[in-house]
Order: structure tokens, then C-alpha cells, then sequence
């Protein structure tokens, strides 16, 4: 069980106690006008609803009775009532905040240990004491003095043995002889288009859904630097889900059996750019009372350099114009940003206002604000269908369908020799 949520007995206790301070106020007084009534069936309700464990509707109730109320009494019975709905939803900031408004009503107000839970009144007690520090300045101590900063000692590098030079054998040394090398060596360059679209079902939920929560959390911390602490009680989302992005490498082809075979493999350097783009509307309504709708707009882009080991298998590669298969793996290092921009109104207290922002984070620091990681190195899985027609001789034109962890249609030339 949560170590904040309160059982029910001690909810009856507190509820019992709201109750009893009502009726003590009441009969204090002169005959109740029709505020005091309204006031008095809006704690009952808080009260009832507390009890019942429902604290974000106890927290309208009480909320609505500090802009009704008159009596310093009751305003800080309700910032109690306040308090101790924000605790019980493990929110010590808005509790923190009721108790120090609690006693800025009553300065001398108690908390009866067996009503509230031992926590709840040592944080009371905590935000009272901290009250009674602030009014006496505390007293200076002095300060030691710094110790002097004395210069790192270097040492000289170390100097690491040389091996000796080898000796290249006499007439020369020949890695590969014409007869060798004839018709098995190709260079290639290309350019293509890149995107998710067609695969986007299998992960769309979870990139939206995340992002949706990502919006929800700005806006939520937004709002509550200008209002009363906010308690989100739901949400909805329709984010739509967008990918583009472009490619563009250069290569060596290595056929080890020259044109009597179709096999080769390659080694390339790619350049990979992706963009990620999540649209759509976010609507939240919170307690003790409001409601917020945005348009927001959130991006994920990277540019990841990769190396590339590839093969190939030429169906008929005695024809000038012959289809083939490729698969092959590739590694780069994974850097990038996130961005969220959104717009939108808030309604608060019967009032409507505009709201926005814009933020860009690194990788880096979304890791950190987040409970997931982004791994420093992406692998990429390639494999794909294309088509290779010799435009003159030696000179041939490539073009790919394929899998580039994402959907990928390329164009390029190819020179062997």
C-alpha cells in the first residue's frame, strides 16, 4: 500500500474531525446567511467525499469554500482540508503549500495526531518550525579560510618503445595482379528517400502515446507556475504519426569471382537523415478546477553516419539488365533532438487564457527527465530488391527498393573496372 494513502478509518477520523470543527463554528455564530450555507453544505460534501476516498472532488469542494468563506476559521479548516487531499494524492507541494496558508489563517493552529496520519503532521510541523526560523535571522558562523592552491605536479610522458621497421622484400610486393583485380572492383554513389509510413502499425501507439504524455506533463508544469497547485484528473489525445527523411553514401564493391559470378559484398559510408513528427490535439481538465486544450507539434530528428557491410546476389549477371538481392548490416553512433511546440487556451476560474511554449531537448537530456534510455548505437538492418542496367560499358544504374530500418527507395551509378 502506498505509504501516503490513507486507510479508511483514519479517513472517517479526519472526515469526523472537519465535521465536529464545522458544527463548533456554527454555533458560535449568529444565524447563518446564505454564503455560511453555502459553505457549510460544500463541507459536508468535502467531507463526504474525502471519506469516500474521492480526493480530487474533495479538492473542488474545499477549494471553492476558501472564495467564499469569510471566517479565518473556516478558511483554514478548508486549506487543511486542502492539504491532506493534495498528501493523500502524494502531492507534498500542494499539501505543503495549504498547511502554510493553514497557518497564515491560524497561526496557531494544531493537528491531532490520532485524526491525521503521523506524516501529514510532521510535515506540518516541519512547514510550522520552518515559519518560526524565518522570522529570527540565523547567525553568522565564520567561514575557514580557503587553503592555498598549489600547482599539479607533471610528469614527463612516458615514452612508449618503438617497433622496429620490417624490411620489404627485395623486387617489391605485389598484392593482386592484373589478371586478379580484372572486372571484380566496383565504386558506387547514390542518393534516396527514406520514411516509416508503411510500417508505422507496429510502434505508432507507443511513439504517440509517449509523446501525448510528454505534451500533458509540459503543459501541466506550464500551468502551475501561475496557478494553485493542479491535480490532472484526465486527458485525451489525437496525435497523428509522420516519418520523412533522405540518405545518400558512397561505396567499394568487391566481386570475388569477377563476371562469372554474381555475388559480391561492399563496404559504404551512409548518411542517414530522419525525422519523426507527431501531431494533433491534447485536452486536459484538472482538479481543483479548469480544463487546458492545445495543438502541439513534436519532432524527433537524427543524423546518424553509419558504416556498412553489405552482399549482393545478381540474378543473371550476364545480362546488361539484371535483377539482384542485397542484405547487410551497419552501425553508427546516435545523436540527436526532440522538440515539442504547442498552443493552446486554459480555462481557469471562469477565466480563459492563452498558453504556449516551445522547448528542444538533446537525447542527453531526455534520458535524464525520462524513465527510458536511447542507445548510444544504432544498428541497421538493410535488406531490399533492386534493379542494375549497364548504361555503357563499365557504367551501370541502380535502383532499390529495401529495408533501411525504415522504407528506403534509392537511385544511383556504378563504375567497374
Amino acid at each position: 500500500m502506498d505509504r501516503h494513502r490513507l486507510p479508511k478509518p483514519a479517513l472517517a477520523l479526519i472526515a469526523a474531525g472537519f465535521l465536529c470543527a464545522g458544527l463548533a463554528g456554527g454555533l458560535a455564530g449568529q444565524e447563518p446567511t446564505q454564503a455560511q450555507d453555502r459553505v457549510g453544505r460544500l463541507f459536508a460534501a468535502a467531507d463526504a467525499a474525502f471519506d469516500q476516498g474521492d480526493f480530487a472532488t474533495a479538492l473542488e469542494s474545499y477549494f471553492e469554500i476558501t472564495t467564499l468563506a469569510l471566517d479565518r476559521a473556516e478558511l483554514a479548516r478548508a486549506s487543511v482540508g486542502l492539504a491532506i487531499s493534495y498528501f493523500s494524492l502524494n502531492d507534498r507541494v500542494g499539501a505543503s503549500k495549504w498547511l502554510r496558508q493553514a497557518l497564515v489563517y491560524d497561526p496557531k493552529k494544531e493537528l491531532i495526531d490520532r485524526i491525521y496520519p503521523e506524516s501529514f503532521v510532521l510535515l506540518f510541523m516541519e512547514i510550522r518550525k520552518e515559519g518560526t526560523a524565518a522570522a529570527e535571522p540565523a547567525p553568522q558562523e565564520p567561514q575557514p579560510a580557503a587553503p592555498p592552491v598549489q600547482a599539479p605536479v607533471r610528469e614527463p610522458p612516458k615514452q612508449e618503445p618503438q617497433p622496429p621497421p620490417q624490411e620489404q622484400p627485395a623486387g617489391g610486393f605485389r598484392l593482386l595482379g592484373e589478371t586478379d583485380w580484372k572486372d571484380k572492383w566496383e565504386i558506387e554513389t547514390h542518393l534516396s528517400s527514406w520514411n516509416v509510413n508503411l510500417i508505422k502499425g507496429i510502434f505508432e501507439s507507443f511513439v504517440t502515446d509517449n509523446m501525448a504524455e510528454e505534451i500533458r506533463d509540459q503543459v501541466l508544469a506550464k500551468l502551475r507556475k501561475f496557478y494553485s497547485p493542479l491535480y490532472q484528473r484526465g486527458y485525451e489525445e489525437n496525435i497523428t504519426f509522420d516519418s520523412d527523411g533522405s540518405n545518400y553514401g558512397f561505396g567499394a564493391r568487391y566481386y570475388p569471382r569477377g563476371r562469372e559470378s554474381g555475388f559480391s559484398f561492399a563496404l559504404s559510408f551512409e548518411k542517414t537523415h530522419i525525422k519523426l513528427i507527431m501531431a494533433g490535439p491534447v485536452k486536459q481538465t484538472y482538479a481543483p478546477g479548469g480544463s487546458s486544450q492545445v495543438n502541439s507539434n513534436s519532432t524527433i530528428e537524427t543524423s546518424p553516419f553509419s558504416t556498412n557491410l553489405s552482399f549482393r546476389w545478381e540474378f543473371i549477371p550476364a545480362w546488361r539488365v539484371t535483377p539482384y538481392f542485397t542484405w547487410g548490416l551497419g552501425l553508427a553512433a546516435l545523436d540527436g533532438e526532440v522538440s515539442y511546440t504547442w498552443q493552446g487556451t486554459v480555462q481557469y476560474l471562469g477565466r480563459e487564457e492563452s498558453i504556449g511554449d516551445s522547448i528542444v531537448k538533446t537525447f542527453a537530456e531526455t534520458e535524464e527527465e525520462n524513465d527510458f534510455n536511447i542507445p548510444n548505437i544504432f544498428v541497421i538492418l538493410h535488406f531490399g530488391f533492386g534493379v542494375k542496367g549497364e548504361i555503357v560499358p563499365g557504367l551501370s544504374g541502380i535502383a532499390e527498393a529495401s529495408f533501411w530500418d525504415g522504407i528506403l527507395l534509392r537511385a544511383g551509378v556504378a563504375y567497374r573496372f
